[in-house]
């Protein structure tokens, strides 16, 4: 429940932001202003709507599991492209360059834990970048797996962390002038996991990260 109360964080925020500015700002801003700001927390409510719908539904269908996932046929270049979307949301200034083959074909999965496995680490790299870096996402097949990767020009990880960077609550020493739980990478890592995946990352210090995931694909939805 920890790792999942991580998933409210982010909408919360963007929801905070957009009601104060509207309040301050009533007087001069623009109504075009205003009706992206209303959408924007419209979206983000949605978000929370539907996910904590589909949270309670799996508590009361096993209270004391672990994070387990509901399978369903979905399209992943779909879901990537909605986790960019949602990445949008927190910083609609920001290039998100996607090269996304819409060739990928269904997947048996969950398409909630995996838009919020890409959610995550577009907004980290968005996050611990400078503001006029694009962050650029990749996708394509590789055999039998599906691999994303996410590449930033930001902070990077320092070499002697890498390891220790998808442990829960464990944060680079380089990331501490930004706010965070340390929780996001963790509950990506689990859920790649929980697809049969994982997660990998290249870095360097001061010069950016690459995040890859690799899914393997199961193209016969008998399994579902």
């Amino acid at each position: 429940m920890s790792l999942l109360a991580h998933q409210f964080i982010g909408p919360l925020a963007v929801i905070d932001s957009s009601a104060q500015r509207l309040a301050r700002l009533s007087e001069k801003i623009s109504t075009a202003e205003i009706e992206r700001r209303s959408l924007q927390i419209r979206a983000m409510t949605d978000e929370l709507t539907n996910l904590a719908r589909s949270l309670l539904g799996r508590i009361e269908d096993g209270m004391g599991q672990s994070l387990r996932m509901e399978k369903e046929s979905c399209d992943l270049s779909t879901v990537l492209l909605k986790a960019c979307d949602h990445a949008r949301c927190f910083q609609p200034n920001r290039l998100f360059l996607t090269e996304v083959n819409s060739d990928m074909g269904l997947f048996s999965g969950d398409p909630l834990l995996l838009e919020q496995l890409f959610s995550i680490l577009l907004c980290n790299a968005a996050k611990y970048s400078p503001a006029r870096s694009p962050v650029i996402v990749k996708a394509g097949m590789d055999g039998g797996a599906a691999v994303v990767q996410v590449i930033d020009s930001g902070i990077g990880v320092p070499r002697d962390e890498q390891e220790r960077i998808f442990q829960p609550f464990y944060r680079a020493s380089n990331a501490h002038r930004q706010q965070g739980t340390g929780i996001g990478l963790a509950l990506a890592c689990q859920i790649a996991r929980l697809h049969g995946g994982g997660i990998s990352l290249q870095s360097e210090e001061g010069r950016g990260s690459t995040f890859t995931v690799r899914l393997p694909v199961r193209p016969d939805s008998t399994d579902l």
